[in-house]
């Protein structure tokens, strides 16, 4: 799906049907996922499954460092020059962008190397190896994250989330192969097929970001101010690693607390947990140019209604979501094997902070669209601290219930926090509560001290 903004801003229609695609093309994705990596956790024993989804974890967190916001960045300067037509400083940063990424991805694949070496002594074979192939993986990872940014600042929403979404669907492919030739699927195996799809997809979307921008920048001197866009992506990189604490800091420390088979458990509650933000994340991924542009021409009014009626499509296709998951999670569990079913507690408990998360509404986007990405990072550095402290807290005594219950609380409490700063620093009221509105513009009529 192509959108594009006038002036930054998308009609209210636009913005629905939007939102409401790119929500089904994540569930259509998201569920064929799921079937894949139910059949991968049948044809892989426990401990290797647990093996493989710890290997994916630490790939998450390992890009963080790797790209330094750079991808998040994009999004900002690529829509920037292309407004503007500024082709020479386009060409430039993303030439900049490109090696930036490469390099630190090479940089943090080393050093991750150098520590399975020398302290992976107490790792299993199986996991000492994939987290090798997860090293060579991360760089494609961290370059793919880039050019699908620079294709959303186009209006292209659809091919990014296809050629993300889709990159589970290759392991069905080794199943096939696995069953064919009545070999065993192991998880650096699994993690291989892994990578060879992310590089098939990086490889698709640079093809297309080249046809897209050749016209334009074909013939045209770069130009480059590093120091301009360091400064903007390294508060993006302290953003994002705490964001990574909100949401991996737990499936990582059930693996060292209790180990790697918990671990795949838990991972399957809260990959099904993650459906019921679905409708919310679509709404956060539409709706951003659009509050950007209503915050520069100042039209208050306006941006209110919008974030309202993005708050109320968000939490429409968030309630529905969540009673599925509450209805039928129990046996999706049981599709991964009868001894996932002990994750059913936690799937729950991990659900209903999405709630939360719901009636807070598209906050943590509306804050960085009216450049309050200050109070989002403080909002992040206070409640990541919260989870790492609940979670070393209630996994020894809890198990897992006791992640889901430190994450569930750290979450809730975050996005809690940042309606509040919404309604007292910007004078927006971003919940589903319209009887905050009166707060909001109190607030707002309030001269400044």
């Amino acid at each position: 799906m192509e959108t594009e903004p006038t002036d930054g801003v998308l009609a209210a229609p636009v913005l629905g049907r939007t939102t409401l695609t790119v929500t089904v093309v994540r569930a259509v994705w998201r569920a064929l996922s799921f079937v894949v990596l139910i059949l991968v956790a049948r044809a892989m024993d426990v401990d290797p499954f647990g093996d493989f989804i710890y290997a994916v974890s630490w790939l998450f967190i390992l890009q963080i460092p790797a790209t330094i916001g750079v991808p998040f960045a994009s999004l900002r300067y690529a829509s920037e020059y292309r407004t503007t037509e500024s082709w020479g400083r386009l060409r430039g940063f993303l030439t900049w962008s490109t090696v930036v990424i490469a390099v630190g991805s090479i940089i943090v694949s080393a050093i991750f190397v150098g520590w399975v070496w020398l302290f992976g002594d107490g790792l299993s074979d199986s996991l000492r190896t994939t987290f090798l192939v997860t090293a060579m993986v991360l760089p494609f990872v961290g370059l793919s994250d880039l050019v699908f940014n620079v294709m959303r600042t186009r209006g292209s929403l659809i091919i990014p989330e296809f050629l993300s979404g889709s990159r589970p669907l290759f392991l069905g492919g080794a199943l096939v192969v696995v069953w064919v030739t009545g070999a065993q699927l192991t998880a650096p195996w699994a993690m291989v097929v892994h990578g060879l799809f992310v590089a098939a997809g990086l490889g698709v979307a640079l093809v297309l970001v080249s046809r897209t921008f050749r016209p334009e920048l074909r013939g045209v001197e770069s130009v480059y101010e590093s120091r301009a866009w360091f400064r903007t992506s390294l508060p993006m990189f302290g953003t994002a690693t705490l964001n990574a604490a909100l949401q991996r800091t737990d499936i990582v420390m059930v693996g060292i607390f209790i180990g790697t088979a918990e671990t795949g458990f838990y991972r399957g509650a809260v990959g099904i947990a993650e459906i019921a933000v679905f409708g919310l994340a679509s709404v956060v991924t539409v709706v951003g140019p659009t509050l950007a542009g209503l915050n520069a021409t100042d039209d208050k009014a306006q941006l209110r209604s919008t974030v309202r009626r993005s708050a109320v499509i968000g939490f429409a296709l968030t309630i529905p979501a969540v009673v599925g998951i509450a209805v039928l999670g129990g046996p999706v569990l049981r599709l991964f094997g009868p001894e996932f079913d002990v994750a059913y507690r936690a799937l729950l408990i991990l659900s209903a902070a999405q709630i939360v998360n719901a009636l807070a509404g598209p906050v943590g986007i509306l804050l960085f669209m009216v450049g309050r990405e200050r109070t989002v990072t403080k909002g992040f550095a206070v409640w990541a601290a919260v989870n790492v402290l609940l979670n070393l807290a209630l996994i020894p005594p809890l198990g897992i219930e006791g992640a889901a219950i430190g994450t569930a609380a750290s979450s809730a409490g975050l996005y809690v926090s940042l309606a509040v700063a919404s309604i007292r620093g910007v004078g927006v009221n971003p919940t589903i509560f319209r009887s905050l509105d009166r707060w909001a513009e109190k607030v707002e009529a309030e001269p400044e001290a």
